[in-house]
């Protein structure tokens, strides 16, 4: 039993101390990056296969709704939500469907909102790529990561009309993983400093990974963060109080252009 605990002190401090001296090296920033990345692998070789097959009806939907997202998405506004309530200071980046639950909104695991193509996590019929996504927000390019094809962009400050229906005024926007994970080929040309307009073509969905490199559903991973304090990381915010579509709901539909 000595041993044993012995053992495991060791092992926690070794891991103490690795953690201080990439902080110290590394810098927080890099050092959250990286937990991320082992974290990533760590989940696409724990959760079963399924999540990344292309041919599995997740969902259970019916038909005609299938038929409808993997056609040329002609799909309903979504639900709960009346055509005056739509405004919200973000527009839906990008058309799909929310298709797992390991993949919604989950600010300590998953600090985003995964839109998949389809149901089936494939792409378009006959392309590599899924739907096209456009900016959420008006705003500058200020970071580009090529092996997750991540993209930051620093939103204008948000108008005070909304200042009392979304946490922060100040905020950037994440897109990840535009390109294809096979051939590393990149589904967008934007560059850092670039200014962008919101509902301006960026690129389209993909499924190049630097945290789950075997994940082959196309998708587009959109998060929402707060640039008004001084922490960081900064913290992640729910994308439903920006874009106003539900982020926690398997099967929730999105409209690219919405708001």
């Amino acid at each position: 039993m000595q041993k044993f605990l012995l053992a495991n002190t060791i092992i926690i401090f070794g891991l103490c101390l690795s953690l201080v001296y990439s902080i110290v090296l590394l810098g927080p920033g890099n050092t959250v990056d990286s937990i991320n990345v082992l974290i990533g692998r760590a989940i696409s070789i724990i959760l079963p296969s399924e999540v990344y097959a292309h041919d599995m009806n997740f969902l259970g939907f019916p038909n005609d709704i299938t038929s409808i997202i993997n056609g040329d998405l002609i799909i309903s506004s979504p639900k709960n939500y009346t055509s005056e309530e739509l405004k919200y200071p973000m527009i839906v980046p990008t058309n799909g469907i929310a298709g797992h639950g390991n993949f919604l909104y989950l600010p300590d695991i998953h600090p985003g909102i995964d839109i998949w193509t389809n149901q089936n996590g494939s792409g378009l019929p006959g392309k590599k790529h899924g739907y096209e996504v456009f900016s959420a927000c008006s705003g500058v390019v200020s970071h580009y990561k090529e092996p997750n094809e991540e993209i930051e962009i620093i939103c204008d400050r948000i108008s005070d009309t909304f200042k009392d229906t979304v946490p922060s005024l100040n905020v950037k926007i994440l897109y990840s993983h535009l390109g294809d994970g096979e051939t590393g080929e990149s589904f967008h040309k934007l560059k850092v400093g670039q200014r962008l307009e919101k509902g301006e073509f960026v690129g389209y969905q993909g499924h190049k990974s630097s945290f789950a490199p075997e994940n082959r559903v196309i998708h587009l991973h959109f998060g929402v963060y707060d640039l008004s304090g001084k922490k960081s990381p900064p913290p992640p915010l729910d994308p439903m109080y920006y874009i106003g579509i539900d982020t926690h709901k398997v099967g929730q539909i999105f409209n690219s252009g919405s708001n």
